[in-house]
């Protein structure tokens, strides 16, 4: 039996499908999520009007267009968004049957027609605009009630983190700050170097075995100046005299 609804929009096949009158006794409410992909089809029972709300959405409703307004009423609560002077735009569609009229002596038209196209377009504050389209269709006593479908927002898909960009972006990174901390462990030792011959490093041993050496080797390991400075017993007032000179 499922072979005959392949194919059917998923939010609404249980509306074709059951034929239980257990599962007909109360109008449900559908939610579906925007942007909305094909053609969703609207089962209207005889006796339960079917509403169409785009609050949920943000969005308002510019236009309607049903090419077989025979068999199926269609109201909108408030006036259309493109229509001028429009202070309350409608986000709400109210579908209903229309009743047949059967006149002695008067030929039927459309008699047979119990299905038709309808097209709505939307737009939210920020005036993005959507079109939905919707098979509206005559259901029949058993098919399962729908009194609302609620638009709402699809929820943004999770953040994919690429493992290759991931590593690219820590590996610039790490670049960046080994480039910053090469400079500044160059300007150190320039620096070093003209303070020295102006003799104005007290006590310092020229064979290399001076805390200010070690000092600048650390931060040019990736210590933070700070910290090799207080861990070498390094005055600051020297260090930036260092990076003065070699800038």
């Amino acid at each position: 039996m499922l072979k005959k609804y392949l194919g059917l929009p998923l939010v609404l096949i249980s509306t074709l499908v059951a034929g239980s009158p257990s599962l007909a006794n109360q109008p449900i409410v559908r939610e579906v999520s925007t942007p909305m992909n094909g053609v969703l089809v609207v089962n209207i029972i005889p006796g339960v009007g079917v509403n169409l709300n785009f609050e949920g959405a943000g969005e308002y409703i510019q236009t309607m267009i049903a090419d077989n307004r025979s068999f199926v009423g269609i109201k909108a609560e408030g006036c259309l968004a493109v229509q001028e002077g429009c202070q309350d735009p409608a986000n709400l569609v109210h579908l209903t049957l229309i009743d047949k009229l059967q006149l002695p002596g008067v030929t039927k038209v459309n008699s047979i027609a119990t299905q038709s196209v309808l097209t709505i377009r939307t737009r939210d504050r920020a005036n993005n605009r959507r079109t939905y389209l919707f098979s509206l269709r005559q259901g029949r006593p058993g098919d399962e009630a729908i009194a609302q479908i609620n638009f709402i927002k699809a929820a943004p898909p999770p953040r994919y983190y690429d493992p290759i960009a991931v590593k690219n972006a820590e590996d610039l990174r790490q670049k960046e700050n080994s480039l910053r901390l090469n400079a500044l462990s160059s300007k150190l030792f320039k620096g070093l170097k003209v303070a020295v011959n102006r003799n104005e490093v007290p006590n310092y041993d020229r064979r290399g075995n001076n805390p200010i050496d070690r000092f600048i080797l650390d931060v040019h390991g990736g210590m933070p100046l700070l910290n090799a400075a207080t861990k070498h017993r390094i005055d600051l007032n020297l260090v930036s005299k260092l990076i003065l000179l070699g800038s």
